[in-house]
């Protein structure tokens, strides 16, 4: 007997596969961007964010949430989505709502915006993401945030 599980993403987005046997230490994601797993041992972890900076500049709360085991999970990102594979030092900035997931070996650090008129005029707010390899990271181009501001009606 066969059966059949349809998912789908909340908002017009993609859908990526991830492979979890590419992440053998779990890779932690965003909110909002998990869908489905298929594995029987798929599980979820939630790490406490290693630095009160971390916490209040990048706008991800005190936890973050990470997929553990074997098998394929499924991420939903807008606009262009991109798996990066960065070397042992390197290092890569990001707006906080383009990162998608990231691996465990993955360190994260929040990084000024710029100088006062960057941070105060820009548009840009006051911290990015600094995220430094080795490990793999999946950027997007438009988050669910910023597809909600884009299509509300004023």
């Amino acid at each position: 007997r066969q059966e059949h599980v349809t998912v789908s993403p909340p908002y017009p987005s993609k859908v990526i596969p991830v492979a979890m046997g590419d992440h053998p230490r779990g890779l932690y994601i965003s909110y909002g961007t998990w869908m489905a797993s298929v594995g029987r041992d798929a599980d979820f972890e939630v790490g406490c964010v290693p630095s009160f900076s971390q916490c209040c500049c990048l706008g991800i709360g005190c936890c973050i949430p990470s997929l553990v085991g074997s098998g394929h999970s499924f991420l939903s990102g807008g606009g262009v989505v991109l798996k990066k594979a960065l070397r042992e030092g390197e290092s890569v900035v990001v707006e906080k709502t383009a990162i998608l997931a990231w691996d465990k070996t993955v360190q994260m650090d929040a990084q000024c915006a710029g100088g006062a008129s960057v941070v105060c005029c820009g548009g840009m707010g006051c911290c990015n993401m600094k995220l430094t390899g080795p490990g793999n990271i999946y950027i997007q181009s438009m988050s669910g945030r910023k597809w909600a501001m884009a299509y509300s009606v004023s």
